[in-house]
């Protein structure tokens, strides 16, 4: 009798570490996102990946009092400081850009300045630039264009830069046949292209000199990703929509989205893959369904409003930490 108990007990304990390896091992399978190993001193304001794959984070944390600046050059597994810290405020976005030296210079934009400090250069300071009025949303580089940098503000337009950003100049002609259009940021790039929303619809420009509207509807648009000939915006009027003709006409494709009530982020990753943040968590578009998958497994806080793919991951923030995913065999 004795005997066959301690056989029961055994096996009763044997069975519950297998369930729970079992649950342990599901979990981890499921858990998409990651958080990093480090908590931050204060929330996450924006995130940037350079081309080498070091990630850059900026937080809300006040100079006077602490470090606000940090950079990983293995994935978010260490960090260090960066020096000298930001020193105005904090950043609502940052930029990596190529520099006609060779080097590279990371932008920080905050609701009314630009500014901007060189990289792995000793004694190096922020230097601080007014050419652009307006909140700065977006910047870009085109392969095609060298190293020149663009720039685009709520209210005031595109910029331009081609010293490093010593000197931004507005492109007058970028918007047509509207006196005061607004542009709502988030360049799609490709080797020859750029293309930004407006309150008027989608604009592109293939020259880099002219720019003119492809959209056909007009409508204001917001967030913008590419996925091979389709375009994804996001309207605020009308929800998700998507384009196969180059803007000129947008039809619905918020299937899998209904529960949602904004969209904080759009982006395309390097396999053309199309992910949007949202109040609800972070959704992927599935071409095979033409839906929308809630992809927010691992997230503390589903609603996050930052995107940035790297090669072989995509970033988030929510609240001190930033999570990744890979990306690897998604399709």
């Amino acid at each position: 009798m004795i005997c066959d108990l301690n056989k029961r007990k055994t096996f009763s304990r044997s069975s519950f570490l297998f369930a729970f390896f079992l649950f342990t091992f599901a979990g981890t399978v499921n858990a998409q996102w990651t958080a990093s190993s480090k908590e931050f001193n204060s929330e996450v304001s924006a995130v940037a990946v350079s081309a080498g794959g070091t990630i850059y984070v900026s937080t809300t944390m006040d100079a006077a009092y602490d470090d606000n600046l940090f950079s990983s050059a293995d994935g978010g597994v260490t960090w260090k400081t960066i020096s000298p810290k930001f020193p105005y405020g904090y950043p609502k976005y940052l930029f990596i850009a190529s520099a006609a030296d060779g080097g590279q210079y990371l932008f920080a934009c905050t609701q009314y300045s630009i500014y901007r400090l060189k990289l792995a250069t000793a004694g190096a300071e922020w230097v601080e630039n007014h050419d652009i009025i307006g909140e700065v949303s977006s910047m870009c580089q085109v392969k095609k264009y060298g190293k020149s940098i663009y720039a685009t503000a709520r209210g005031s337009g595109l910029f331009r830069t081609d010293d490093n950003g010593d000197h931004w100049v507005r492109q007058t002609y970028a918007l047509v046949d509207d006196y005061n259009p607004v542009i709502f940021g988030q360049f799609v790039t490709t080797d020859t292209n750029f293309y930004v929303q407006t309150n008027h619809g989608l604009c592109v420009s293939t020259d880099a000199q002219h720019a003119d509207y492809a959209s056909g509807d007009r409508s204001a648009l917001t967030f913008l990703a590419k996925s091979g000939k389709t375009f994804f915006t996001y309207s605020f009027s009308q929800g998700m929509l998507a384009s196969t003709d180059g803007g000129a006409t947008w039809t619905p494709m918020g299937k899998g989205l209904e529960q949602c009530k904004s969209v904080s982020a759009m982006c395309s990753t390097k396999t053309e893959t199309v992910f949007a943040a949202t109040d609800h968590g972070v959704f992927m578009f599935d071409k095979t369904t033409q839906t929308w998958k809630d992809e927010s497994t691992g997230l503390t806080d589903t609603y996050v409003w930052q995107l940035v793919p790297t090669g072989t991951k995509l970033i988030t923030t929510s609240g001190k930490k930033i999570y990744t995913r890979l990306l690897t065999g998604m399709k």
